[in-house]
């Protein structure tokens, strides 16, 4: 979820610590389980089942903080709604270089399939879908 997305985690530091918290603590029992992966033994883990409901307490309270965090991001640019959540996490990943952007542009420019950009990143060309017509 917010693993690598170095803007928005300085955006919400602290659910980016939060989630680096739960993370540590998924993989961690993840490789205790894959030395012991009998079930009856993990189930015998202590605090297994309360830092589980902890943690995914947790998890969805950053969901919930990351989904407000994208509707403002949406209100800002309403062509934003026309993506899901991931694909506008994406979006905000890519920013520094647009050209990685281009998959999207379907979905925010009606009627345009691609933007052709220049190394300086000037919009040079952009190509319509082909069932409106094309340039």
């Amino acid at each position: 979820m917010l693993v690598g997305k170095r803007d928005i985690r300085t955006q919400m530091p602290v659910e980016g610590r939060q989630f680096a918290a739960c993370d540590k603590y998924w993989r961690g029992l993840m490789e205790t389980v894959a030395v012991r992966p009998e079930m009856l033994l993990v189930v015998d883990i202590e605090g297994l089942q309360p830092r589980l409901t902890e943690t995914n307490a947790t998890l969805a309270a950053i969901e919930k903080k990351l989904t407000d965090y994208l509707d403002t991001k949406k209100m800002a640019c309403p062509r934003f709604w026309f993506l899901s959540n991931d694909e506008l996490l994406e979006i905000l990943r890519e920013t520094k270089d647009p050209v990685n952007v281009q998959p999207f542009v379907k979905k925010l420019i009606e009627a345009v399939r691609e933007l052709t950009l220049t190394l300086t990143l000037t919009l040079i060309h952009a190509r319509r879908d082909t069932m409106l017509g094309s340039t």
